[in-house]
């Protein structure tokens, strides 16, 4: 059975543009930020405490008994603050972090956010709803160059441009915490204004949906905006920690959805992130398609469980043939360095802070933790970026392949004696004494068995020298059973 993440980011990434995220407030919970409920007991409690009056035992009855009227988000930070700049003051403090909150990474754009403005980035989502408050997937946006159509409230929608028409449009549907108009009662969240619906209706409608951190239990209004819609042109992801709760189940049946148990949001898009890049990266068209040796075989086998059988072995064997004459293609053109390489002068810090971020979407399903510590002054060299990035990614990935489970990978930059050094260290099972000479060799592949078998061809590593020597480098590896390797690239500098 497909790992229903594959499956997700084969979705999104046949289908761009076409999927809305729906996004609650489990998103926003590694950033510590509190829900709208959870800020009204704070201010609450704080009134109680002003009033030197003990509401801990039940503070929402206490309350109703005090004022008559049941807990009311709008209502207590009119009644709190009485102009628009003190109740913004006020209400910052639950959104926005100071600096030691900063520094501690609290209020900040958590994992989840970031990779879910790298998949915006690239084009393949383009629809955002929340039902959160805060400013958080902005923010993570905005750090990419992204600057969405907010829409907060009936007058926003009303003004917005068609969808088609943005590049990606957040739809903030209980509002945001800088507008007192904020849904957060249970009454609020019974019924959303006309233009909201109308929106909603027509998002669900055309588009597929991913949900993330929603429990479907308390917005009332979106869940019959979702129950209302019939239409199911594309396929529902409901993503879940604990399992839904059955109003979520009510939903799941309805759309036929698919069930992805998850860790957590920031694992979840981390993941999500990378098997979207690995496919924007890899999925290229081929000459030598392997889909066609497949259904001409199909067309001569008539028994069924003979196909299947067929099937895998020579999906096999032709993606490993692929990778065999790709890499004797790449070889090929590392013989004839004038026509396959471009040099230029630049900063390899910039470079190898890409293939960092690249390194930890690629590392997490692995739970491998991936660092960096780089020289803190510009490394400038004479190189091709192009063949640099392969180089340094191969041995990444290779350092990801042979490393156990919540291993580390770690990444150094350096410049010693006018060279440019670069070292990839790994946690991982490690190279034998014997097989060190012989590591760079073509077609040269250490026989590992168990769980230490790991496809290969045999050629990434003498991959990996070519382009070094073509820059006029060094590299070597030293290592140690079931201690770890290292891979030291050494490159003239400038």
């Amino acid at each position: 059975m497909i790992d229903p993440i594959v499956s997700l980011a084969f979705s999104i990434y046949s289908n761009k543009g076409v999927y809305a995220l729906l996004i609650g407030s489990g998103v926003s919970r590694g950033a510590e930020i509190p829900t709208g409920w959870e800020i009204v007991e704070d201010l609450v409690r704080k009134y109680s405490a002003v009033i030197r009056e003990d509401c801990t035992e039940d503070w929402e009855t206490w309350y109703k008994e005090k004022t008559s009227n049941e807990p009311d988000y709008s209502e207590l930070i009119q009644a709190i603050g009485k102009k628009q700049s003190e109740r913004q003051a006020l209400l910052r403090g639950y959104f926005e972090p100071n600096e030691e909150e900063r520094e501690q990474g609290i209020k900040v754009p958590t994992l989840a956010h970031r990779a879910i403005a790298e998949i915006v980035l690239k084009g393949y989502i383009k629809i955002i709803i929340t039902t959160n408050f805060d400013k958080l997937i902005e923010k993570a946006l905005e750090e990419k160059g992204i600057n969405p159509v907010v829409l907060t409230n009936e007058d926003a929608v009303k003004g917005a441009p068609p969808l088609p028409h943005n590049e990606v449009v957040l739809l903030k549907v209980n509002g945001d915490y800088t507008d007192i108009r904020i849904r957060n009662t249970p009454e609020e969240l019974q019924k959303y204004p006309r233009e909201i619906e109308k929106l909603l209706e027509r998002i669900f409608d055309e588009y597929g949906l991913i949900v993330c951190g929603w429990s479907a239990e308390w917005d009332v209004a979106l869940r019959k905006a979702i129950e209302k819609c019939k239409s199911r042109r594309f396929t529902t992801f409901w993503t879940t920690r604990y399992g839904p709760e059955e109003t979520a189940k009510k939903i799941i049946r309805l759309r036929k959805a698919e069930v992805i148990s998850i860790a957590d949001a920031n694992s979840f898009f981390e993941e999500l992130a990378a098997k979207v890049d690995a496919l924007d990266v890899f999925e290229k068209p081929h000459p030598l398609s392997s889909k066609i040796a497949v259904v001409t075989l199909k067309k001569n086998l008539e028994d069924e469980r003979s196909v299947i059988r067929v099937h895998d072995l020579v999906m096999e064997e032709t993606e490993r043939m692929l990778k065999v004459i790709e890499g004797l293609l790449m070889l090929t053109k590392l013989d004839f360095p004038s026509k396959a390489f471009n040099f230029e002068q630049f900063n390899l810090i910039e470079l190898l802070t890409e293939i960092y971020e690249q390194s930890r979407l690629l590392a997490v399903h692995k739970g491998i933790h991936v660092d960096i510590n780089v020289s803190q002054e510009p490394l400038f060299i004479s190189g091709d970026r192009l063949h640099l990035r392969r180089l340094f990614l191969n041995l990444i990935d290779n350092s990801i392949k042979y490393t156990d489970r919540n291993g580390n990978i770690r990444i150094v930059a350096t410049k010693k004696d006018q060279k440019t050094v670069v070292s990839i260290s790994d946690t991982g099972i490690g190279i034998a004494k014997e097989d060190l000479s012989k590591i760079f060799d073509r077609f040269f592949h250490i026989d590992r068995t168990g769980k230490n078998a790991v496809p290969s061809t045999g050629l990434g590593l003498s991959i990996a020298k070519s382009i070094v020597d073509i820059h006029n480098g060094f590299i070597e590896v030293t290592s140690k059973i079931g201690e770890g390797s290292t891979f030291t690239v050494s490159l003239p500098s400038i």
